[in-house]
């Protein structure tokens, strides 16, 4: 009975000081042959929908751009090719900014200022790591 209790202390002892080290992050992969501009859509604390970018990921490189833990399931992304080729997005409209931005709602994006995108939704099926591979213009994986 000893073995068995000091075996279960170690294993909680190692689950406590590991559970800090477990990485949850959202990363894309740029499988083009082109430099690309990625923004990304999530819910905050306050379950209010943000929009920030952007992020310019070159060619045939993954780049984490939420380094947070992966709460809600579904996340949200657009990304454009800067040689205009094509673009990666859907039918969930967010707002954006040409230069960088955060951006909190999503609601009268052009009254407030902003450009009304349309980002795709990205199940993540609440897996604490997610990648997201771009590899042709609206061709998410």
């Amino acid at each position: 009975m000893y073995c068995f209790f000091k075996f279960f202390i170690n294993i909680l002892i190692f689950l406590i000081i590991n559970i800090n080290n477990v990485k949850s992050e959202l990363k894309v992969c740029n499988r083009t042959n082109h430099v690309i501009g990625v923004s990304i859509g999530y819910k905050n604390k306050k379950n209010k929908l943000i929009t920030e970018g952007w992020w310019n990921i070159s060619n045939n490189i993954c780049q984490i751009i939420f380094p947070k833990l992966l709460k809600f399931r579904y996340y949200y992304i657009y990304a454009i090719d800067y040689e205009k080729i094509g673009e990666w997005g859907g039918l969930f409209f967010m707002c954006t900014k040409e230069k960088k931005f955060t951006i909190e709602g999503i609601n009268n994006c052009l009254v407030r200022g902003y450009e009304k995108t349309g980002f795709a939704e990205i199940d993540t099926k609440k897996n604490l790591n997610w990648t997201i591979q771009l590899i042709n213009s609206n061709n998410i994986r």
